[in-house]
């Protein structure tokens, strides 16, 4: 079973955001004091909180589930044969997590990328889908 943030965490999540922008926007902060729903970063141009999370939510969920050296599985039911191993996308080997994950964000986070369609819990999140380009050359 998924372990979402309750609407009273978020809330609790946008009200810190939102006291303290200057201290988390375009930055990266590190607690030793850090739970799920502590605050790293938000991103500078569209204000995107990214929390530390846990299995199912914020970094810990994209650093454990799409990084290509994680492997950790992961089991979806599929109706017509039961369980079976979920094939999650993975981030380039080259990406830093942290900075690479806020720039996709920022890509990615717009109206046209909603993705309606395959989102089976659109009453607990938005889900959005949509191409980033990692710039390789130096």
């Amino acid at each position: 079973m998924e372990t979402l943030f309750s609407r009273e965490e978020i809330s609790q999540i946008l009200t810190e955001a939102d006291t303290n922008q200057n201290y988390y926007l375009g930055t990266h902060v590190i607690n030793g004091n850090s739970n799920e729903r502590s605050i790293i970063t938000i991103s500078e141009n569209k204000q995107i909180i990214f929390v530390e999370g846990n299995d199912h939510t914020g970094f810990k969920h994209l650093k454990d589930r799409h990084n290509l050296f994680a492997f950790k599985n992961y089991w979806v039911l599929d109706n017509e044969k039961g369980f079976r191993l979920d094939k999650p996308s993975k981030f380039h080997p080259k990406m830093m997590p942290i900075i690479e994950y806020v720039k996709i964000a920022e890509t990615i986070f717009e109206e046209c990328n909603k993705n309606v369609t395959n989102n089976k819990r659109p009453e607990e999140f938005d889900k959005y889908t949509g191409t980033y380009c990692l710039n390789l050359k130096k």
